[in-house]
């Protein structure tokens, strides 16, 4: 019983793998018959002319026919006309006309005056005119040195007006009489253009000289 169902097994075992193998052996058939085919088709020579075109006999070689017309020899040709100079050109016209130089940016711009600047004006106003960088006792040592100068200007000034004015210098000369053009000053007799103590007589009139001294002129009047 069990050798009958194993061999019932491997029959069916086999006939499983037959189909498939047979279905594989046709597609590898006609797979390799469809290869050869195409080989056989590439190797042979493709026609390029047609049937119609071998069978049309060839047309003769061209030769010198009577109906074909020859061009004349080159000894039968009409002389080779000279070609024509080239007419002369003319040389370009050059404008009389001055050459106008191009404007400059210096000159395109306007030469009117020049705008005033506006003056800057500082709003600041400081509220005292104390100098920060001195401290309280520089400013006390300043105002003392000023007082003390003040003072002696004053001391000064009061010790001229109470020191006594020179005397005029015709002061100094008593005219004692006149006689013709010489004056009798202080006992002796002087004429203009002598000199006296530094004083030049410039005049004697007749009851008066006039004298210079110092730059400054004076007039002594007899009495």
């Amino acid at each position: 019983m069990k050798s009958l169902t194993s061999l019932l097994g491997w029959a069916f075992l086999l006939a499983v793998l037959a189909v498939p193998s047979f279905l594989f052996y046709n597609w590898w058939e006609k797979s390799r018959q469809q290869a050869s085919a195409e080989m056989t088709q590439e190797a042979a020579p493709a026609d390029i002319f047609p049937s119609s075109e071998k069978s049309r006999p060839a047309p003769p070689p061209a030769g010198p026919g009577k109906g074909t017309p020859q061009p004349p020899a080159a000894s039968e040709r009409p002389g080779a006309q000279p070609a024509p100079e080239p007419a002369p050109q003319q040389p370009p016209l050059i404008s009389s006309a001055p050459v106008q130089p191009a404007p400059s940016a210096a000159g395109a711009l306007k030469t009117g005056p020049v705008p005033a600047q506006p003056r800057l004006v500082s709003y600041y106003r400081p509220k005292s005119d104390r100098d920060p960088t001195f401290s309280p006792e520089d400013y006390s040592r300043l105002k003392e040195a000023e007082l003390r100068r003040l003072e002696a200007e004053e001391q000064r000034r009061l010790a001229e007006s109470r020191k006594p004015k020179e005397p005029a210098f015709e002061s100094r000369l008593r005219l004692q009489g006149i006689i013709g053009t010489a004056a009798i000053i202080n006992g002796e007799m002087y004429s203009a253009g002598q000199t006296i103590n530094g004083a030049k007589i410039l005049k004697v009139g007749s009851n008066y000289i006039i004298g210079e001294y110092k730059g400054r002129k004076f007039r002594k009047v007899l009495r």
